[in-house]
This record gives C-alpha cells, structure tokens and sequence, in this order.
C-alpha cells in the first residue's frame, strides 16, 4: 500500500437524528471510534480527524482516547 494520510470528517451536529451522529453507539462502540479504527487498519503515515465546535469536539477526542488520531476543530 503506498503511503497515505487519512481523513475523517467528524464535524456534523446531526440536529435532526438529536445528537451527533459520531458518536452514536454501534455494538458498544462510537460510530467515530469505529470509523477511525477501520482507517488506522490502512496504516496511514496520519489519520487527522476534523471536529466540529468545541463541545462536540472534546467528546469526539475522547471517544478516539487511544488512538493515534489527530483532532482538528474547524467551527464552521
């Protein structure tokens, strides 16, 4: 596999589903978390993981807790 970087886009409030869409629970795991384990399978040189406002941000960091994945916040 050449190398390659990562990106998840994890910035989205979800408002109609009524909460964040990364991290709802799939078999006991965030969406997020699954989603960026799944990417690091690939062996990228980076995963960075865009999130939203600050909130939403610090929840989705802690939910990849362990991970070598770089949050970045992009408020809108």
């Amino acid at each position: 596999v050449p190398a390659h970087a990562a990106l998840l886009l994890a910035a989205g409030a979800s408002r109609r589903l009524g909460q964040p869409k990364a991290l709802v629970s799939i078999g006991g795991e965030p969406l997020v978390r699954r989603t960026a384990r799944q990417l690091l399978a690939t062996r990228p040189v980076a995963l960075l993981v865009v999130t939203g406002e600050a909130g939403l941000g610090a929840r989705i960091a802690a939910a990849l807790d362990g991970l070598d994945a770089h949050c970045i916040a992009c408020a809108d």
